[in-house]
């Protein structure tokens, strides 16, 4: 190893201190592509809620640095012969998998679209047609501009090439002539894994930037009791596959799936429930919030006519996509704001005067999954066909919005929740108009029923305080009025239930489901 390993650049981070980097991570952070980042934020439209929230891609890049390092000292310290003899990972190829994660670190989000995953629907297509992702083109980018080339004249006296840095920054299937293997797969899990780098510092970062104390947790005592404990058997190998190890014992061994994970000890377990609370009330509070989303929606509406250059979606071209970032796209927006015969005008004003649509109606969609293969899984079908009636029935004056992500990614989401946002020819007079529609769908449904106005929503359940969800059956012979007024009348008790001190262990972590918003008066 070279001299270029010397960690003699300095970055002050608002979360962590000095983040030391060396010669050559310095230089690949000067390369036009990563500098990019400084003008991608990392919440999008989150500012327009949160005013701090104006942090961006690149110092979350050099915060996961930071994380991915300590969290495989601290593997090494605590579970050195599984690292070993799992892994090969010795201490004489210790400061190759070192450097490899911390380039995957600091280039696992190169790929970004301005303003980070609201523009993500509007990435190119490949040769196949299938859409990409921003990990398709964090591949991209560190494969043919000039961050590749830099890896390689660093780097290849240590046997790291940029197909090893995109293998563990995205994912085996994304890096060219490269087999699966353990060495790689627990690399990639220290980054992107659940107790890993990457959701490590969005959380504490975006949590500090917005202001969200509710999402703090005490991420140095997680760490401290990280190790390498066996996997579940649902997420282990196949018994029926017998694994091997190369007889050379390279870290690019024919191991396909790893026997242990990523884990922590009996002092984590605290803290590590504690990170899942956070969590939830980051999405509940920050991620999903109702005014960033409709804000994230209003953009992506927008953002064809900022593109209308390269057709109205991202660039294929690498050197053009790079050149794209979210005050290109602001650039427009002012423009078409500030010009009464452009033809987005009245979209556009939304974000400099603030006059964004609102919620009126939050719905859910009860028991929305169904059955895969012996598993659980969300049927997007009913949610589509409850779209597609209330657009033809509202036109383009209602927004149709699903948080259908869970909020933990530990459960299996069985609820839609559904948000609908309307314009101002819509009066929402009546309820049973939406109950019709999700009848139509053949939906189920649970309706916050006070107004908007007056809701006041809890941040473990996510529900009313005077209302809460409660599933709500068909009940023969019985009108939408009385049958609502019985959701209404139900409500508390459901609430009261969910009171309890193990509240969040009985609660659903997570809403996916439908909100209706309405333009304001």
């Amino acid at each position: 190893m070279g001299t270029h390993r010397e960690y003699k650049q300095e970055v002050r981070d608002a979360l962590y201190g000095f983040v030391y980097l060396n010669r050559a991570e310095w230089d690949i952070i000067n390369s036009p592509a990563f500098q990019r980042l400084r003008d991608i934020k990392q919440l999008a439209m989150g500012h327009m809620v949160y005013p701090g929230a104006v942090h961006t891609r690149l110092e979350h890049s050099i915060g996961c640095v930071h994380q991915a390092d300590r969290i495989l000292h601290q593997l090494r310290e605590n579970s050195r012969d599984v690292l070993e003899s799992e892994f090969l990972i010795t201490d004489e190829n210790f400061q190759r998998s070192r450097q490899l994660l911390r380039l995957a670190a600091l280039l696992h989000d190169l790929g970004h679209a301005p303003f980070s995953h609201s523009g993500e629907d509007l990435l190119p297509q490949s040769a196949d047609g299938k859409k990409l992702t921003h990990e398709d083109m964090t591949a991209r980018l560190i494969r043919e501009t000039d961050i590749g080339e830099k890896i390689e004249t660093w780097f290849s006296a240590d046997g790291i090439d940029r197909e090893d840095v995109i293998a563990v920054a995205t994912a085996f299937s994304k890096a060219r002539n490269k087999k699966p293997s353990a060495h790689v797969s627990i690399l990639n899990e220290m980054l992107t894994g659940d107790l890993g780098a990457d959701r490590l510092d969005y959380l504490l970062r975006d949590a500090y930037h917005a202001g969200q104390r509710s999402g703090v947790f005490d991420h140095d005592r997680l760490i401290r009791e990280v190790r390498l404990i066996e996997a579940p058997v649902e997420a282990g190998p196949d018994p029926n596959v017998k694994t091997t190890k190369d007889d050379a014992g390279t870290p690019e061994d024919s191991v396909i799936l790893p026997s242990f994970t990523v884990g922590f000890g009996e002092g984590g377990w605290g803290v590590a429930e504690q990170m899942i609370a956070a969590r939830y009330l980051m999405y509940t509070g920050l991620y999903f919030h109702k005014t960033k989303r409709i804000y994230e929606i209003h953009l992506s509406q927008f953002m064809p006519t900022a593109l209308k250059a390269f057709g109205g979606r991202l660039p294929d071209d690498v050197r053009s996509y790079v050149a794209l970032s979210d005050s290109v796209i602001w650039r427009e927006i002012i423009v078409a704001a500030t010009d009464e015969s452009h033809a987005q005008h009245e979209l556009a004003s939304r974000f400099v005067r603030r006059g964004h649509m609102r919620l009126a109606k939050e719905l859910i969609l009860a028991d929305n999954f169904r059955q895969v293969d012996k598993r659980r899984v969300p049927d997007k079908a009913r949610f589509s066909q409850f779209d597609k009636d209330v657009r033809n029935k509202y036109g383009n004056s209602v927004i149709v919005d699903s948080s259908d992500h869970s909020a933990t990614k530990m459960f299996d989401a069985h609820n839609l929740l559904v948000s609908l946002v309307v314009g101002p020819d819509i009066l929402m007079t009546s309820l049973k108009s939406w109950a019709e529609c999700l009848r139509a769908s053949g939906a189920v449904a649970c309706m916050r029923t006070n107004p908007p106005a007056t809701r006041s929503t809890d941040s473990v359940t996510g529900g009313c305080k005077d209302t809460g969800y409660k599933r709500a059956p068909e009940t023969p012979n019985e009108s939408e009025t009385t049958r609502l007024d019985r959701i209404r009348h139900e409500g508390p008790r459901r609430r009261r239930k969910l009171d309890r001190p193990n509240a969040l262990a009985q609660a659903p972590l997570h809403h996916p489901g439908a909100r209706l918003g309405r333009h304001p008066v």
